[in-house]
């Protein structure tokens, strides 16, 4: 297939913009494709977002 290629590692994140990859961070790398409308400093905010694991329910 064509396009940049992104590996399947923890830590590797795309951000989508209407279904176009915009920007991707491997590591501690960011690339921003230059999708228009989408900002580095936003992508950046959105692809080092880190959510906190659900506890298990206990019963």
């Amino acid at each position: 297939t064509a396009g940049v290629k992104t590996p399947a590692r923890p830590g590797s994140r795309i951000l989508l913009a209407d279904g176009v990859p915009a920007a991707r961070i491997r590591g501690e790398e960011i690339e921003i494709f230059g999708v228009a409308g989408v900002r580095s400093s936003e992508a950046e905010r959105y692809l080092r977002v880190v959510r906190g694991l659900r506890a298990p329910l206990s019963g």
